[in-house]
């Protein structure tokens, strides 16, 4: 069921520059799960949310940080991700 789940491609921006903060590099990784790094940089794709989630467990693993994922959603601009992250900033609580 999870197969067809997708997010906006921009849910990953800026997650190379991230990665770098902690000393790795993306691309490899991303490849590795037969995605391309320079996706995140645009708006209009969407990709499974399996592999998302799946990236963002490697990279906890390799970081050795169990809260890699929280820590890049904590640095991440919810705008990024387009209108439903404006939305979501303007939204009452």
């Amino acid at each position: 069921m999870t197969e067809y789940l997708t997010i906006v491609s921009s849910a990953g921006h800026g997650l190379s520059d991230f990665t770098h903060k902690y000393g790795i590099e993306l691309a490899p990784l991303a490849r590795s799960l037969g995605l391309s790094p320079e996706i995140f940089e645009g708006r209009a794709v969407r990709i499974k949310l399996d592999l998302f989630a799946r990236l963002l467990q490697v990279l906890s693993t390799v970081t050795s940080d169990e809260c890699f994922g929280l820590r890049f959603g904590l640095a991440h601009n919810p705008g990024d991700i387009g209108p439903f992250g404006f939305a979501l900033m303007h939204a009452p609580t």
